[in-house]
């Protein structure tokens, strides 16, 4: 779109709402006059430490590095991945890292299937999630019919 740093947040204030908007007025009236210039970086810090703590943050990347599948499907399991991923930048920029990071997660059973999957050049952390969902699918239905056979 091409705009300054201060033109998008200046944008990006017209766009918040209620009480986000307060916040904003509030914390802009309050800034000391040296502050510096207010760039979208500074006001996210600012927003997310008045409604997002620290230690909430914090809980959010322990929960990411213990997230297993357990129970879940790989469907569930993916989609919880990728929410909680976001809170631990560091952990998943890499793709490989972060697709290292789902196999470490799924179940035992489906781990060697994801690691030989992961071996072509072309495996994306998405079409790695759709794989292990396939694999889980295709298991189901084998043992679905082979209940039935018995």
């Amino acid at each position: 779109m091409g705009l300054s740093t201060s033109e998008k947040v200046e944008l990006t204030t017209y766009q918040l709402k209620d009480v986000a908007q307060t916040l904003y007025v509030q914390w802009r009236e309050n800034r000391p006059l040296r502050g510096g210039s207010v760039t979208l970086q500074v006001f996210n810090k600012a927003f997310l430490d008045r409604f997002f703590p620290r230690e909430n943050r914090e809980a959010k990347v322990v929960e990411f590095i213990n997230l297993r599948q357990g129970g879940m499907g790989v469907l569930v399991y993916s989609l919880k991945f990728t929410q909680l991923s976001k809170y631990s930048p560091f952990l998943v920029s890499d793709p490989r890292d972060k697709m290292n990071r789902f196999v470490m997660g799924v179940s035992n059973d489906l781990q060697e299937e994801c690691h030989s999957a992961m071996l072509h050049d072309n495996m994306t952390i998405s079409h790695l999630m759709v794989h292990a969902q396939q694999v889980e699918d295709a298991r189901a239905k084998r043992k679905s019919r082979d209940a039935k056979r018995e």
